[in-house]
């Protein structure tokens, strides 16, 4: 994991998440199941110790492998995944016209449900940009990563993600951006004494300044965040 201060001006590498994906085999039904992914977090420890965990794209929840009727599961309810390498999470949103207060979200150990479950991160050779180069920018078709970087005590957290969108004005060299479906804990301190997949939740990011993020959410409450953000545009 790099630290904020090593990502300015050198040749990194970046996740490729359209490359990306969590698979798993379910111990009941020996499914397969794979997700991609929109968002990385890795927790450093005070000992240096480092464990990743993956958001996977969010769907619909369905009726697997049903053989009459509309494969759509009742109440309607959208999901996202979350993993690591011993627990997981399932973070549950009712559909608006299902007319539900807020799913109930879960939290179990992989070995409980899946046989296997692992995640792959494939990296590509990457530029580190600084936030108003994104005026900039070689090509618009280039996937650019937003980089999160915070420091708690001696412990550390490094988020990486697609960068969904950005705007700027070029004659004032001023920027915002914004993005959403990026892994975040709920409680940062909790988090950090004990990095498991329970405290983990989806967020949304707004930020114009490069030391300071504006976090959001249905399961958080919107507040401000002082962390070194940067950006990765993948080659």
């Amino acid at each position: 994991m790099k630290e904020a201060s090593n990502l300015e001006n050198k040749n990194e590498e970046g996740i490729c998440f359209s490359s990306s994906y969590l698979s798993w085999i379910t111990r009941t039904e020996l499914s397969n199941g794979i997700f991609r992914l929109d968002s990385v977090l890795i927790h450093r420890s005070n000992k240096q110790e480092e464990t990743t965990f993956v958001l996977c794209s969010g769907v619909p929840a369905g009726r697997m492998y049903a053989d009459t009727g509309p494969l759509l599961k009742t109440p309607k309810y959208f999901y996202q995944f979350i993993g690591g390498s011993k627990t997981h999470k399932i973070i549950r949103t009712p559909a608006k016209e299902s007319n539900q207060k807020l799913c109930e979200d879960s939290h179990s150990e992989n070995k409980s449900i899946f046989l296997e479950l692992d995640f792959h991160l494939n990296k590509k050779k990457a530029k580190a940009i600084k936030a108003d180069a994104l005026i900039e920018l070689s090509s618009l078709n280039t996937p650019v990563n937003l980089c999160i970087y915070i420091k708690r005590n001696h412990e550390s957290i490094y988020i990486e993600s697609p960068l969904k969108h950005w705007n700027f004005l070029s004659r004032e060299r001023k920027w915002q951006v914004e993005s959403a479906s990026i892994l975040w804990p709920s409680n940062l301190d909790n988090f950090c004494k004990n990095a498991n997949s329970s405290f983990l939740i989806p967020v949304c990011l707004h930020a114009n300044k490069s030391n300071m993020i504006t976090i959001s959410g249905e399961r958080i409450k919107c507040h401000e965040i002082a962390a070194d953000l940067s950006f990765l545009e993948l080659q």
